[in-house]
């Protein structure tokens, strides 16, 4: 219910509709609101399958999102996941909207947590919501995705 839920956040937080992505994933069509408190790009996405009655993506939270000072942060804490042995979700790459350059690691409860870098900030004064097309310019490619972990994607969200 991503009006309502949008309608929530306008309520409680006074978020401002910063812009839209249509994304085709495994052929579903997602429209992702982008929604901010700040002059950050966003502080909230919601996402909605368009038409569908199964959501493939559980209804949850699907990852936080930290933003450090420096490109070395970024590119550290990546090489520190790796050399833990954590998973990795989706190697580093940058969005279509807030031109944020990040990636994506999972934590040992499920849910991803992105680390990036230098997204764009927002000028309340001129800003205009822009539909854009795909999430990322470049990169976002899952790394070691296994076909059991897509089919345990397709289990969690027939559980949804």
């Amino acid at each position: 219910k991503p009006e309502q839920a949008r309608g929530y956040y306008q309520t409680v937080f006074d978020a401002r509709l910063t812009d839209f992505i249509d994304e085709t994933i495994n052929g579903l069509k997602f429209k992702i609101r982008f929604l901010r408190v700040n002059e950050r790009h966003h502080s909230v996405a919601i996402a909605a399958v368009n038409r569908l009655p199964l959501n493939p993506i559980r209804t949850r939270v699907q990852h936080c999102n930290i933003q450090v000072a420096d490109l070395d942060d970024m590119v550290t804490a990546y090489q520190r996941v790796k050399e833990l042995g954590f998973d990795m979700a989706l190697g580093v790459g940058q969005h279509t909207n807030d031109r944020e350059l990040s990636f994506y690691a999972v934590t040992p409860s499920g849910f991803e947590w992105e680390v990036g870098w230098n997204p764009v900030v927002v000028d309340e004064t001129t800003w205009e919501p822009t539909t854009y097309q795909g999430i990322s310019i470049w990169g976002h490619r899952p790394e070691g995705q296994t076909v059991l972990d897509k089919l345990n994607q397709f289990k969690v969200g027939a559980q949804s």
